[in-house]
């Protein structure tokens, strides 16, 4: 099948750096500026869709983004009417 009998670890660590790199360059990234307004709580301002940006609280470890209606509709993020609707408290 073509496979070598000794892979060596040079060609291996080569191969994954050019893969590395590869995948590197589908990322952007630049700075993003913190909101400080005086508080503890650390903002940010969030476009999306070009639309004007909103300001939202940065949260390093939550597992989701909660937007409210009105984020959303300033944002012209469209809510189907089949949507499903969570209560969170």
């Amino acid at each position: 099948y073509g496979t070598p009998e000794k892979i060596e670890t040079d060609a291996i660590v080569k191969t994954l750096e050019h893969r590395i790199k590869k995948l590197e360059e589908t990322f952007t990234t630049e700075p993003i500026p913190l909101i400080d307004d005086g508080s503890s709580t650390r903002k940010v301002a969030v476009s999306v869709n070009g639309q004007p940006p909103i300001e939202m609280v940065l949260d390093s470890g939550a597992s989701i983004i909660l937007l409210t209606k009105r984020a959303a509709k300033d944002l012209k993020i469209e809510i189907g009417s089949d949507a499903p609707s969570i209560m969170m408290t």
